[in-house]
């Protein structure tokens, strides 16, 4: 049976690659996550990039999806993101936006 039980969320640095799931998703909780980012500010915020590893940091090659703009006060879902035990999900944009990772464990 599969549940929501999992949830990351963050305040995303300015210009800085952050792992959403702060060190790896757990064990125990590999499954089909839901991204949703939220431009709660003013002006465009541009994402350079959404990367999914096994473990290690972030590269060219891990880029799951494409640089892309949210408009101001706008919001962006990105699904579904397969994550298995260990792995990290890193995002990267030029707006301190907010980022939540909500997670349907299987099992």
């Amino acid at each position: 049976m599969a549940d929501l039980s999992h949830k990351f969320a963050a305040v995303l640095v300015v210009d800085t690659q952050t792992d959403i799931t702060g060190g790896g998703c757990p064990v125990g909780a590999a499954g089909a996550y839901t991204l949703n980012i939220v431009n709660d500010t003013d002006g465009e915020a541009s994402l350079t990039a959404v990367y999914l590893t096994t473990g290690g940091a972030a590269a060219a090659a891990d880029k799951i999806h494409p640089a892309f703009t949210i408009e101001a006060r706008g919001w962006a879902v990105i699904q579904p993101i397969k994550i298995g035990e260990g792995w990290k999900l890193f995002v990267e944009s030029d707006t301190a936006v907010s980022v939540n990772l909500i997670g349907r464990k299987e099992g």
